[in-house]
């Protein structure tokens, strides 16, 4: 399965996604400083980071450590693209719940596995 860099400024609030994609199979590393990530970064390579939008400053630190950056967000449609455009995220999953979150990571997890 994959390899997931989660990143956010809560661990209690991404927990239930964090519960949904490891019992789905995937390894998952949290980190919520800057030092975490940078820590983190220099020494695993991820095949998707999903990044809570409002860490999106984060994106192009992680584009060198994940195949796939992936905003997390629950802001409307129209905000969160003009977010991605600016990070360099490849794209966005909704905070519609942890299963959807993981439903909706799965086309990004299985495109990053064929640009490895």
């Amino acid at each position: 399965m994959a390899t997931i860099l989660l990143i956010s400024e809560s661990a209690a609030s991404v927990e239930p996604v964090k519960s949904v994609l490891v019992t789905a199979g995937h390894s998952v590393t949290f980190a919520a400083a800057d030092t975490d990530v940078l820590e983190v970064s220099r020494s695993t390579r991820f095949d998707v980071a999903l990044v809570d939008m409002e860490r999106a400053d984060l994106s192009g630190l992680v584009l060198e450590t994940a195949s796939k950056v992936v905003l997390f967000s629950g802001a409307p449609a129209d905000v969160t693209r003009e977010r991605v455009r600016e990070s360099g995220a490849h794209g966005y999953v909704r905070k519609l719940g942890p299963e959807r979150v993981r439903e909706d990571l799965q086309h990004f997890i299985a495109t990053a596995s064929t640009t490895k």
